[in-house]
Parts: C-alpha cells; sequence; structure tokens
C-alpha cells in the first residue's frame, strides 16, 4: 500500500475524486481508493505538526501494510534561473531544515540538532527534475535570504513541511519521496503569487499522481 499525505487537504482533494477514495470510518481523516491500493491524508501545516500527525496515522493503519511515502504539495522557487518555476512539478532528491534567522546570521542551530540533509528513499519512475527541498519554520519574505539559501546551502524550492515526514520516514524504515508543485517565487511576492497560483497547481498535481498511480 502506498500512503499519500500532504499539509492541507485541498492538495489532495481531487486525487480523491480521481481515484474514486472514500472514506475510512475508523480512522477521522483518512480515504482509501480500493482499486490503487492507496490510502489518502492530510497532516496539517508545518513540519512538526506534520511529523506528529504522520506517526499517529502510521500506526492507526498498521505500519507494516505501508510500502512507501509520497507526500504531494506545493513549494516556493528559490531561483528561477536553476530550471524550476512556477507551474512546474518537482521530485524530491533530499530535504534539510533551515532557518532564515540562521542564514542571515541572527542566530544558530543547536550543534546536536538533526538537520539532515535526508536523502529521498522511494525510487519514483518519473520524468521529473530532483530538487533539494528547503524546510523551513517561516515562510521567507526577503528576496536576499532566499538568494542566500539558494546559492549557500544549495536549495531549490521551499516548503514547510517536507523534513519532518523525512524525519519519521527515516527514523520507521519507510521508503518516502515527494512531488511537488511550484506555485511562487520565493520572497515578498511569494503569499500573493501562491494565493493566486495553489488551486491550479494542486489540481496539476493530482492530475499527474493519479496518472501516476495507475
Amino acid at each position: 500500500m502506498i500512503l499519500i499525505v500532504s499539509a492541507i487537504s485541498s492538495e489532495t482533494k481531487r486525487l480523491i475524486t480521481l481515484l474514486k477514495g472514500s472514506k475510512v470510518e475508523t480512522i477521522p481523516g483518512l480515504w482509501k481508493s480500493e482499486e490503487e491500493n492507496v490510502f489518502i491524508s492530510a497532516l496539517g501545516v508545518g513540519y512538526l505538526e506534520a511529523a506528529l500527525k504522520l506517526r499517529d496515522l502510521l500506526f492507526q493503519i498498521d505500519i507494516k501494510q505501508v510500502e512507501g511515502i509520497i507526500f504531494c504539495g506545493t513549494a516556493g522557487v528559490y531561483n528561477e534561473q536553476d530550471g524550476l518555476g512556477i507551474g512546474d512539478i518537482c521530485s524530491c532528491c533530499e530535504t534539510i531544515l533551515t532557518d532564515a534567522a540562521a542564514e542571515a546570521g541572527l542566530s544558530h542551530f543547536a550543534t546536536p540538532l538533526i538537520k539532515g540533509p535526508i536523502q529521498s528513499s522511494f525510487q519514483l519512475q518519473l520524468e521529473l527534475s530532483e530538487a533539494c527541498v528547503m524546510t523551513l519554520l517561516t515562510l521567507t519574505l526577503s528576496e536576499e535570504i532566499a538568494g542566500t539559501i539558494g546559492s549557500r546551502v544549495k536549495g531549490a524550492v521551499e516548503n514547510m513541511e517536507l523534513f519532518g515526514i523525512a524525519r519519521v520516514c527515516d527514523d520507521l524504515k519507510i521508503p518516502w519521496n515527494a512531488v511537488l508543485g511550484i506555485t511562487n517565487q520565493v520572497g515578498s511576492k511569494g503569499n500573493k503569487q501562491w494565493t493566486e497560483n495553489h488551486l491550479d497547481q494542486e489540481n496539476k498535481l493530482c492530475d499527474f499522481l493519479a496518472e501516476y498511480l495507475r
């Protein structure tokens, strides 16, 4: 069985329809496609919330059933000149936990903190660009800091959940990957662009994943 997770329900709403998913009555917020043997669930926003909800969900559905996890979500791109732009879809090669204040030199990470990189381990046969996904607690509003993360850390796109999901999967030895729709350029216009683009990108992403899963 494949488990597909997202941050918010709109990111997988169309996928549930396309795969003829039905509610799992015993587990709130969980859907199952009998035809494709796929479970689908939204976990919440932020890497801590996603990690907590995912671990809880895995033990409710019996972790031994899960062959792999795919995170389906949206992301902002740091530098559109690097081959990814608004409207594109990418998969993940690795995810790293970072923080805008730390990248700006205003704070630093505690040395024992695990922040990656965590390599994706679920090999998807997809003709997509593989991106280094930076996971942040807050959305980056500064073009300067976005440029720093993109160039110094070599991050390609920014998301708020993936590192938490990857940490749980890594700990429980479950293969994982992500398929992300690019909704915005990271920076001061990012939230406005996400608001304008996320529904179209979520639907595009769901169409893509439905075709792949079939």
